[in-house]
């Protein structure tokens, strides 16, 4: 099958919304007199100009209910800071040199960061063109989906639009790069998951590449082919070595790390351009603006938010004992992070869902106040543990430095502050939150983007302007390409594995699924049964939300996903959430029907709902049965010989 045309357009759309986001940016920069060299205009202009398009469409489309509206408070203080004085002469709005080696360092990086992410999306040899993806992105799609139709910002959106519910209030998540994709839909009308994968991911790469390009830009004359050391320093994170399995200890190392190209999640794209754009605010000593900067993460992912602003408060803190700011600085520091907490707070408190046991702050708060002495010794061995792990994981890198001949005194002390400060306030979190699930997320990925990045600079400068003698710096220079060889290598192996997904599926399965005739019936909404031991076995099993059927169906439909019609079967399995299964759309329907007195067995319910929201597919697992009080309604099947799953055309 030829896929270069799919390949070429994706790229192309790439490189468009680049184009605009950075023209949108350039704008508001020339407009407010702001001018930087190219890569650093072209990096802050574009994140610029991409959170006015997200924050725009996400006023609009929510009607002002979405958590994107705090965009208007850093743009108020940027504006307070930077509009311009009567009679300012602005510079030409390409006031900033522009040359071929410039120009090529875009082309190569981009291209580079979108093949990454192409060679092992696209299937050349499948009948979808794409490989199914790891579950994580297809539940992204699920909420992309919500955006898109609703406009509301929760992981049971959908669910609550198709119930009527009463509670229809915003949960935490990390909507930004959703809302884009949401945006992506609505601009491009292909799949949500082909853009979230083809477009949306790769886009936050080049966003990274292109700060680090801009980092070296104060240091050294850029020229083409540095984009490809950039992207080679891009694999610059924790070292796992094969042998570390052999301890009990060490082999946990590789379940702490994250980094941006192979984390199965793709959700670690925003955390990166925040860290890149941090140390570029501090390059230029604007520091005010780099704590501004770091607070409106809450915005993009609000679990990020304790992490980051704690981090602020205690390196301001340490700053100021040691005497490198005064006191009022101290204070405005510490009062914009207080003050980013309240506002998130007081944000959620008025739009949040309401109406249910939503669990998790109130789960979260819970588990940091320990009930006895052995919990408070668990904490504070995990705390102490993430600081060995991170050595375990980063030795390599503080070799090859010391080889290239790091002195601190090349960078700027604050760099050092407030990494180490935010790694400490990460793994406080991560310990006190223990053994909630997902603590893990207050320290790994806030931490580890920050201190991957302010490694890949450091020996990006260090690379390009050698301070030691040809021996030192060859011994380096190999030990480097050894290190970022066994991560590339790792990544590639992951990526592979959790590209493969589709492999569970029969090829004769799938090229029926994407048949004009079965494809014309996959344009709306369907349902799904599975069955109480299929479900034990799935991943994420205590996440009923994100147990899902049909993982084929947002690379054919934008806003296609089945909604599960056996809540009630939904078998005890150990930490299961079950308030995500009292606000699935067919739990709240079989509830209404007691309510109203209607209700008369789950069979019949499951006719009902089906019939109610005029669904036009069914997909059922290989154990599941489907109620007599449905095989009416079924016009046509397609069984899948390797999996055992089964998808009807329903007429109801």
């Amino acid at each position: 099958m030829n896929i270069f045309p799919e390949v070429l357009l994706h790229y192309g759309q790439l490189l468009l919304a680049l184009l605009v986001f950075f023209l949108t940016g350039r704008l508001i920069r020339w407009r407010l007199g702001i001018t930087d060299k190219f890569f650093a205009e072209l990096f802050f202009s574009s994140f610029i100009g991409m959170t006015a398009w997200i924050a725009l469409y996400a006023i609009v489309k929510s009607g002002g209910r979405t958590i994107n509206i705090l965009w208007l408070l850093p743009a108020a203080y940027f504006l307070y800071q930077y509009y311009p004085k009567r009679n300012t002469v602005r510079k030409p709005f390409f006031g900033f040199e522009i040359t071929a080696h410039h120009l090529g360092a875009v082309l190569l990086g981009t291209l580079l960061c979108y093949g990454w992410e192409a060679y092992f999306f696209f299937w050349p040899d499948g009948p979808m063109k794409y490989h199914i993806p790891f579950w994580d992105s297809v539940y992204y799609t699920r909420v992309t989906s919500a955006l898109v139709v609703i406009g509301l910002e929760s992981s049971w959106a959908l669910d609550m639009e198709l119930s009527n519910a009463a509670h229809k209030g915003i949960t935490l998540y990390h909507y930004y790069e959703l809302w884009l994709n949401s945006l992506l839909v609505e601009i491009y009308r292909m799949p949500s998951l082909v853009l979230l994968m083809a477009v949306n991911v790769p886009l936050f790469h080049c966003f990274v590449l292109i700060g680090i390009l801009a980092w070296m830009e104060r240091n050294h004359p850029i020229k083409w082919w540095l984009a490809l050391l950039c992207f080679g320093l891009l694999f610059v994170n924790g070292v796992f070595f094969e042998w570390y399995k052999a301890h009990p200890f060490t082999a946990l190392s590789e379940d702490v790390r994250s980094d941006l190209l192979d984390f199965v999640g793709k959700k670690t794209g925003p955390y990166y351009l925040y860290a890149i754009g941090l140390l570029l605010l501090f390059q230029r000593k604007k520091y005010e603006d780099a704590t501004v900067w770091v607070l409106s993460i809450a915005i993009v992912t609000t679990v990020a938010l304790p992490t980051m602003a704690g981090g602020v408060m205690l390196a301001s803190l340490i700053l100021w004992i040691l005497g490198n700011i005064d006191r009022k600085a101290w204070i405005w520091h510490t009062g914009m992070a207080i003050l980013s907490l309240v506002t998130i707070s007081i944000f959620f408190l008025s739009f949040g869902l309401r109406g249910v046991e939503s669990g998790g702050p109130s789960e979260l708060l819970a588990n940091a106040i320990p009930s006895s002495w052995q919990i408070v010794r668990t904490k504070l061995n995990l705390f102490i543990g993430l600081f060995i792990h991170i050595g375990v994981l980063y030795w390599p890198w503080l070799l090859i430095l010391i080889l290239l001949g790091f002195r601190y005194q090349n960078f700027a002390w604050r760099d050092y502050v407030i990494t180490c400060a935010i790694v400490v306030t990460g793994a406080v979190n991560w310990a006190l939150l223990s053994p909630n699930l997902e603590a893990f997320q207050f320290f790994t990925h806030p931490t580890f983007s920050i201190l991957n990045l302010l490694l890949t600079v450091q020996l990006a400068v260090l690379i390009i302007k050698p301070h030691v003698n040809s021996i030192r710096y060859g011994i380096a220079s190999v030990g480097l390409i050894f290190f970022v060889w066994i991560n590339f290598n790792r990544h590639y192996t992951t990526q592979r594995h959790y590209f493969s997904y589709d492999r569970l599926y029969d090829f004769e399965f799938l090229n029926k699924i994407v048949s004009p005739k079965i494809k014309s019936q996959i344009q709306g909404w369907g349902v799904s049964i599975l069955h109480a031991n299929e479900y034990v076995r799935t991943f994420q099993s205590h996440l009923p939300v994100m147990v899902q059927m049909g993982e084929y169906l947002p690379l054919l439909h934008p806003t296609a996903q089945a909604f599960s019609i056996s809540t009630f079967e939904v078998p005890e399995v150990p930490r299961l959430r079950r308030y995500d299964l009292t606000l699935m759309a067919f739990t709240q329907f079989v509830n209404r029907q007691k309510a109203e007195g209607t209700f008369r067995s789950i069979p019949q319910s499951q006719a009902d709902f089906i019939r109610k929201h005029k669904i036009g597919y069914l997909i059922a697992s290989k154990s599941a049965i489907v109620p007599p009080t449905i095989q009416p309604m079924i016009t046509d099947s397609i069984v899948d010989s390797k999996s055992g799953e089964r998808f009807y055309l329903l007429k109801p």
